[in-house]
């Protein structure tokens, strides 16, 4: 391997590198500009209801107050704590069908439960359906009218397997809540606000939950593949999704400020103080007070739709007619040991737990008794592409395949196709890489045959170095004429490297958190969608094998493959292999198997190359 290819494969490698770091802080598009307060967020300035002047933003566990604190809201309705005046004992109506079952509480008429039929809770296969109860958060609970909210109790009126009707009332407010389930995982809610009379009444500015997910448990410890997170739709067409996991504007220019995205915030940057916030983490101030432990952000712009979301499922709500803005809970984890009191114990880094969102409404008037009806789409399932397109385009975009999105569909198309017929995961990623790999075939076969013709001629190239050794100039343009005249390209070496990379990439969008590869098992692997972690009970590091497996044939592909050039390069390069190691040993099975297969195949096409003997190779120019 010459000097230019080492170049090249290092970059290439530092490619690599930089689009996890480019994934991770890539921003996303927010049109307004952020005013930031400690702990409560709004993102536009606006008027301010007298009833929500003020929120708790510090949320604490009821044995241990944490910490605790209250700041001006500048948004149009923010979270609060609702009464308790349930009288009535709670009644739980099932709705079921094929793939969920649904139980909806009368006390607040809100989804309190759900059942995926169609996933399992463990890895056992004998393991019950997954379970989600949403205690802290329930879905469709309206928050900001006492009489409707989660803690008031909702006749039922009529239900069903498929179809439940509830009603409600705030004194002369009534409101009559109707929810049915759809063939798959959505739900159609409509709400009619009315007073009796044909008098007129105003329904106040109030939230409705979208539901809150926690983060799921995992073997993963490369960040985006862990990630807990909140999407939202502007209600503008024209509008990128907002990924919240990501990063959004803000106008506080305190802290270090010198890299291109210190003036975006990820979620987690938000539980921190403003002069904290970017910059390297070496270079920080020392922490002054524990990180809060929940923070909420409230963004007070049209919104078509919410979701929260973790690793495999999410729930979204989309208002019909959209939403006045959102408000975005998000609540770290906090360890038992750690205490105000005790600064060694507060934790640096903050991590996500539990994510949560509501759409907010402003005040509405019913006039001369007609009443008032807004509907709602609640989907609550996986995070599975082929569902998501199903309630329209911009749903897609939570899959966030990002710049290789439309390779990603291609290749997530192809996947289950080729599942669909064998049935197995593994086997469809191992096919799935032979099929790239046959359409990558004349380019990698030329590539190498280019760089079997470049050692060939390496005596030749020996004989240009004595003759011209007084003349760099003339000494490169013999070299070229040389390369020319045997048909070689010194710039092929890498060729099937930079052709895989964006296939890579696109993969591992789509297999980091592809819902059909959980508890996906192959062989050995009894879970696809996370590193192999065999003997994590006996070992201090859990045995992934194939990350191994793949290590030792790039050794071996190296060492076969055609090189020219100085020793020293080559030995340096060796190390490459030692450095995907560590990069793709905490990865995913799913994506080590797909890498370690190519590996295979390309060292299976070198074998079969060497056979082949070049006997039109010519001698140096004159």
């Amino acid at each position: 391997m010459n000097k230019q290819d080492t170049v090249i494969v290092v970059l290439l490698f530092s490619m690599l590198i930089g689009w996890f770091v480019y994934e991770s802080k890539q921003p996303d598009p927010v049109t307004t500009e952020p005013v930031v307060e400690p702990g409560v967020e709004s993102l536009t300035p606006t008027e301010v209801p007298a009833e929500a002047a003020t929120a708790t933003i510090g949320v604490v566990k009821p044995e241990e107050p944490k910490v605790a604190a209250t700041a001006p809201v500048e948004a149009p309705v923010v979270a609060i704590e609702e009464p308790d005046l349930h009288v009535a004992e709670e009644k739980l109506v099932k709705l079921l069908n094929e793939k969920v079952e649904l139980s909806i509480s009368s006390w607040g008429a809100c989804v309190k439960g759900v059942r995926l039929l169609e996933f399992r809770e463990e890895l056992d296969k004998e393991s019950d359906p997954i379970s989600m109860e949403f205690n802290a958060s329930q879905a469709l609970a309206i928050s900001g009218i006492a009489g409707l909210s989660k803690g008031a109790d909702f006749e039922v009126v009529e239900e069903s397997q498929g179809k439940v009707v509830m009603r409600g009332q705030d004194g002369d407010l009534t409101l009559t809540r109707t929810i049915e389930m759809g063939e798959g995982y959505d739900l159609a809610v409509k709400d009619v606000f009315s007073v009796a009379d044909g008098s007129s009444a105003v329904i106040p500015a109030h939230l409705v939950e979208a539901g809150s997910m926690t983060k799921v448990k995992s073997k993963a410890s490369v960040r985006g593949m862990t990630y807990i997170s909140i999407d939202s739709a502007p209600m503008d067409p024209e509008a990128k999704v907002i990924h919240w996991s990501k990063t959004a504007k803000l106008v506080d220019d305190t802290g270090p400020r010198f890299l291109p995205w210190a003036k975006k915030l990820r979620m987690e940057q938000r539980f921190d103080a403003p002069e904290r916030r970017g910059g390297c983490g070496m270079f920080k101030p020392k922490l002054q007070q524990m990180l809060l432990e929940r923070i909420d952000v409230s963004l007070d712009e049209p919104t078509q739709w919410v979701g929260v979301k973790n690793k495999f499922f999410l729930s979204i709500l989309t208002p019909t007619a959209g939403s006045d803005g959102i408000v975005m809970g998000v609540r770290r984890q906090s360890p038992d040991t750690e205490t105000v009191a005790n600064s060694a114990s507060w934790e640096q880094t903050p991590v996500i737990e539990e994510v949560s969102a509501q759409v907010s409404f402003k005040s509405a008037a019913i006039t001369d008794g007609v009443p008032f009806t807004r509907e709602y789409t609640y989907f609550v399932g996986p995070k599975k592409y082929a569902e998501l397109k199903k309630l329209g385009d911009s749903y897609g975009e939570i899959m966030q395949f990002g710049f290789w999105s439309p390779l990603s569909r291609i290749l997530l198309t192809i996947l289950n196709a080729i599942h669909g017929v064998l049935g197995n995961y593994g086997v469809a990623i191992i096919l799935l890489t032979v099929l790239v790999r046959m359409l990558f075939w004349p380019i990698t076969h030329k590539s190498t045959e280019s760089m079997k013709r470049m050692q060939g001629i390496q005596p030749e190239v020996k004989k240009l170095k004595e003759k011209y050794k007084d003349n760099p100039t003339k000494l490169n343009q013999a070299t070229m004429a040389l390369y020319k005249e045997n048909k070689v390209n010194p710039m092929a070496g890498c060729l099937p490297l930079v052709i895989q990379i964006p296939v890579f990439f696109a993969l591992f969008t789509v297999l980091r958190s592809a819902v059909e590869l959980r508890f996906a098992s192959f062989l050995w692997i009894a879970d696809l969608s996370e590193q192999e972690g065999l003997l994590a009970d006996v070992l201090p590091i859990p045995l992934n094998i194939l990350p191994l497996v793949m290590t030792v044939l790039t050794l071996f592909q190296q060492k076969m493959t055609p090189s020219a050039g100085d020793p020293q390069q080559q030995k340096m390069m060796m190390f490459m292999p030692v450095m995907f190691l560590f990069l793709f040993y905490p990865m995913p099975s799913a994506l080590v198997l797909y890498w370690t297969t190519s590996q295979l195949i390309a060292l299976v096409q070198l074998l079969l190359q060497r056979r082949k003997k070049d006997t039109g190779l010519k001698p140096a120019p004159a």
